[in-house]
């Protein structure tokens, strides 16, 4: 899961000029993006994005502020199905709504306005976080036998064996 175009970006926000800004950064950016306005479209591009081969979403960029079902509720539900890290865009700074959006399940807060390079610079941190994490996961030691579940890959004392 190496920086690129493979990892898939979801953002949210019921403005579309922040939408399109945030789609040509990132894709200018070498990801690649899924975007909706309000929460059913979201729900409905991850859902999709679980049954496609190798198509999941390996970062959210959501609004708090949306009408109908709010960016909290919007994550609560991503929740239910993944595990990606989650960063809410918001004009809200009280600390109640910050301690709300991680409750709902948020790795980060991003507040508007914001520069997109410092955006962008967040969204490579949290995605190299989650990469780290899903190597330590993935990768087994067992005296001078190394098994990487991810790689598919096993090796004797640094030798690659043939499955």
């Amino acid at each position: 899961m190496g920086m690129g175009p493979e990892q898939r970006l979801l953002i949210v926000d019921d403005e579309l000029s922040i939408v399109q800004m945030l789609e040509e950064f990132f894709r200018m950016e070498g990801y690649e993006t899924v975007c909706a306005q309000n929460a059913e479209e979201a729900l409905h591009a991850v859902n999709r994005g679980l049954t496609e081969e190798h198509a999941g979403i390996d970062l959210a960029l959501l609004d708090v502020n949306m009408p109908g079902m709010d960016g909290f509720e919007l994550c609560r539900r991503i929740r239910e199905h993944l595990s990606c890290p989650i960063i809410f865009l918001t004009a809200r700074v009280e600390d109640v709504d910050q301690l709300d959006g991680f409750a709902a399940g948020a790795d980060d807060y991003v507040l508007k306005p914001f520069s997109l390079h410092t955006l962008g610079a967040r969204v490579r941190a949290h995605l190299a976080r989650e990469e780290r994490r899903q190597r330590r996961a993935s990768v087994r030691f067992s005296g001078d036998v190394t098994i990487d579940y991810a790689m598919r890959s096993v090796t004797v004392r640094g030798v690659p064996v043939d499955l």
